[in-house]
């Protein structure tokens, strides 16, 4: 009989909650998605890593656990929220919001398809103790474009550079692992662990990288002072490794524990990056066969 009063006391605590917090004050937090369904209950399928954040009136969105995201400026309705897809069209997003742990957003794309996303509060996924934390695994491709024959006579000119010799795509996938809280890139505003890659990967040529095991798998920590003990796990050859080892080197006043998360005074990653071989050319950009 008591746990029966207290579930229901839990429950009138979380009705009372709901009804004196308006449609902002109930959404602002980071919120994890586990599932994308269509109206008719179909799977579409989400494997990777997607995180809501609502902070005031501004909606950041990222596909990356150590990414802030993108920002959007949305408006907040009864329903839900709104904000400006594209240049002109304004998206509507109906919001229903299940205590302070889960979430459920419907919405209407372009094309007239309504799906149904599911969200977990990030909190959910907070690790109990600090002694020992989990180490977070992010996965990354990499894709190393040879120079096409088209820039042959272009290479002779010394102020040339391509606008593109590399390209990083995030791949982490929805895990437990992935969901924990993790620690924050940031260079300049709304820039991207993805963008500060590229600007400084230099190399011309993916040197070959052809073995079954064409991965560089780097580990380290992160503390409040920043990156910390670097240490490459898994190499595919000098050239590749090398680059990313210094790259992130170089980013160590990067990194950030955001003290609203309450993460461990260190927290350890691991980043994984799958090397691929690619041809660019003016018309296409494709992985070699």
């Amino acid at each position: 009989m008591k746990t029966l009063i207290i579930a229901a006391f839990l429950v009138f605590e979380s009705h009372i909650w709901l009804c004196s917090q308006s449609m902002k004050e109930k959404l602002q937090g980071e919120w994890l998605c586990h599932k994308i369904e269509t109206r008719d209950g179909v799977d579409v399928g989400l494997s990777d890593y997607l995180r809501y954040r609502f902070r005031g009136s501004n909606l950041f969105i990222s596909n990356n656990p150590i990414d802030r995201g993108g920002f959007q400026p949305i408006k907040y309705t009864k329903k839900g929220f709104d904000f400006l897809h594209g240049a002109f069209t304004i998206q509507s997003f109906e919001v229903q919001v299940h205590g302070k742990d889960s979430l459920e957003i419907t919405t209407t794309t372009d094309s007239g398809l309504i799906l149904h996303y599911s969200f977990i509060n990030q909190f959910h996924f907070k690790e109990n103790g600090e002694q020992n934390p989990t180490r977070r695994i992010y996965r990354f491709k990499v894709v190393i474009f040879d120079k096409a024959s088209v820039f042959d006579k272009l290479k002779q000119i010394p102020s040339y550079k391509s606008n593109l010799t590399n390209d990083i795509l995030p791949s982490t996938k929805k895990t437990l692992n992935s969901f924990l809280a993790p620690p924050w890139f940031k260079r300049h505003e709304g820039e991207s662990f993805g963008t500060y890659f590229n600007s400084e990967f230099s190399l011309k040529s993916a040197y070959n990288v052809d073995s079954v095991d064409n991965s560089v798998v780097i580990d380290f920590n992160v503390t409040q002072n920043g990156l910390s003990d670097l240490r490459i796990v898994n190499r595919v050859n000098y050239e590749v490794s090398s680059q990313i080892f210094f790259l992130l080197e170089k980013s160590k006043k990067l990194w950030k524990l955001p003290k609203e998360r309450e993460l461990p005074p260190t927290v350890p990653l691991r980043l994984e990056f799958e090397i691929i071989a690619g041809e660019k050319n003016i018309n296409a950009v494709s992985p070699k066969h």
